[in-house]
């Protein structure tokens, strides 16, 4: 009879054990899995600041040009009012200097006809 329960209470035991064995393989698998995963996330962790960090610096040369060319821009704008300013001062220097003309041309068929009536 005590042999018979120490049997059954080894047997119990082993059990146990192996319950505790598989446990412990299964922590062990997922303590496995959980380090792959947070090398994996790690890793694309670099790769996206290492984006990030190349996409900050695209920015920065965008904004670069866009305040380049916003410079250009108002010198362009300035270039042009000055050009416009130009042309319509020489259109009004034109028109004045085309109505001189006439007055000159009409002054000299004026001359010319009294030459002739005197001539």
């Amino acid at each position: 009879a005590g042999l018979d329960h120490l049997s059954n209470e080894k047997a119990a035991q082993e059990k146990i054990v192996k319950q505790l064995q598989h446990q412990l393989n299964e922590v062990q698998s997922k303590a496995d899995e959980a380090n792959r995963t947070l090398n994996d996330l790690d890793a694309a962790k670099k790769k996206l600041s290492i984006e990030n960090s190349d996409l900050l610096r695209q920015l920065e040369e965008a904004e670069s040009q866009v305040s380049q060319l916003s410079k250009i821009k108002v010198s362009l704008t300035t270039q042009l009012e000055d050009t416009k300013r130009l042309a319509d001062e020489e259109a009004r220097e034109r028109a004045t200097l085309l109505g001189k003309f006439r007055n000159l041309e009409h002054d000299l068929d004026n001359i010319r006809e009294q030459v002739e009536e005197e001539a």
